[in-house]
């Protein structure tokens, strides 16, 4: 196999191969069979035109740009509960969006998704296998073949929450041309799933060759977890959770059971975020250079999960206080006084929970910011 060297182009079509065209046929940004698992209701799509008893409507919390949070924060009955409704009429249903927070058309082109689907085949058959070992290990171990598929799978996924516009991570330009150039060279140049006999071989070969590649390995890591704990069914169906968390490395998502850790400089050079506090046995993981899936708990994923929601809310308290001033000064032309700030977010705080529940944050949020600096000077 000769080393292969590709050229980034830049405004490309689609992001991974740069020769096929946009739109897509809908790439989700996490892996389709992840997705179903929160989204739906048994892993199962609705197909009911008022979303019926298996679809489930999907929310996001981005008040603050290093944070995405997309979840499953009230049931369809729920809302319609809410909105004092029986159904949605079909009018409402034509006036919703067509496609979901995690679905992104502009992201891969048709012949690339399809290229995805024998690596999440594989990595899903492994996913259900962790899911159901037993409880006595703190790992799941791995052969040199379920090592590269585990690998490739975790870095197609990181790379499409950095590649699609729908999430706002940011990542470094050199880690963006890294995750390219090694998936295109694994998945299109030299499709190394295409013989799956000559996998291992095929990798292998490919890591001693290109010297970019296995450079970029060292310094950009991962390490992954699964929670195979048995979840009630009922809690299963309430507690559906993704979250992306890069405001600090190591970040971390998300997708229900799997939980991510990742940095683009080494663990070694990464700091403790709050979301990872009092979970020391996650974080001692980090040194571990092998291979494996880790087994997490459900209680370490929900330390994680509420970290995670805590943290989102302290930069919402801090980002309505930033918007409160901006209004203030605009509107009376002077900065608000101290104490204006201890009644802001008690004024705020019964819209903010409507919204993030109900998925109308911004508007709904900056009307009310909007409302409190009108109402709150002192001459008024």
């Amino acid at each position: 196999m000769e080393n292969s060297e590709s050229t980034l182009i830049g405004n490309c079509d689609c992001k991974l191969c740069c020769t096929g065209s946009l739109p897509g046929k809908g790439s989700h940004i996490f892996s389709d069979f992840l997705i179903r698992e929160v989204v739906y209701k048994d892993g199962k799509a609705g197909v009911d035109r008022n979303f019926g008893n298996s679809y489930e409507l999907m929310f996001s919390i981005k008040p603050f740009q290093m944070m995405d949070l997309y979840f499953r924060g009230g049931s369809t009955q729920e809302a319609l509960d809410f909105l004092n409704k029986e159904k949605f009429s079909d009018e409402e249903v034509a006036a919703l969006p067509k496609t979901g927070p995690l679905v992104d058309y502009d992201l891969v082109c048709t012949n690339c998704e399809d290229l995805f689907n024998t690596l999440e085949t594989e990595f899903n058959k492994l996913y259900l296998k962790v899911i159901n070992f037993p409880k006595s290990s703190d790992f799941y171990p791995l052969d040199n073949y379920s090592q590269i598929i585990v690998k490739i799978f975790i870095l197609l996924n990181i790379w499409r929450a950095g590649a699609s516009e729908k999430i706002k991570w940011n990542p470094s330009s050199t880690s963006m041309q890294g995750l390219t150039h090694l998936l295109w060279v694994f998945l299109i140049d030299q499709n190394i799933l295409s013989d799956r006999s000559k996998l291992v071989e095929a990798y292998t070969e490919i890591i001693n060759s290109n010297s970019d590649i296995k450079g970029f390995l060292n310094t950009f890591q991962v390490i992954t977890f699964i929670n195979n704990d048995e979840i009630d069914p009922q809690y299963h169906s309430k507690s559906n959770f993704i979250s992306c968390y890069y405001s600090t490395e190591p970040y971390c998502i998300i997708i229900n059971r799997l939980c991510i850790l990742f940095s683009e400089r080494r663990f070694d050079d990464s700091g403790n975020p709050k979301i990872f506090k009092n979970l020391s046995p996650i974080l001692d993981k980090l040194a571990d250079r092998d291979i494996r899936i880790y087994l997490m708990s459900t209680e370490d994923l929900k330390k994680i999960n509420y970290n995670v929601v805590n943290e989102q809310i302290d930069l919402t308290i801090s980002l309505i206080s930033e918007l409160f001033d901006i209004a203030y000064k605009k509107i009376h032309f002077e900065p608000p006084a101290p104490h204006l700030f201890a009644g802001l977010f008690p004024f705020v705080y019964p819209t903010v929970m409507e919204g993030l529940k109900h998925g109308n944050f911004s508007n709904v949020v900056i009307e009310k910011i909007i409302q409190y600096a009108n109402e709150s000077h002192p001459n008024l």
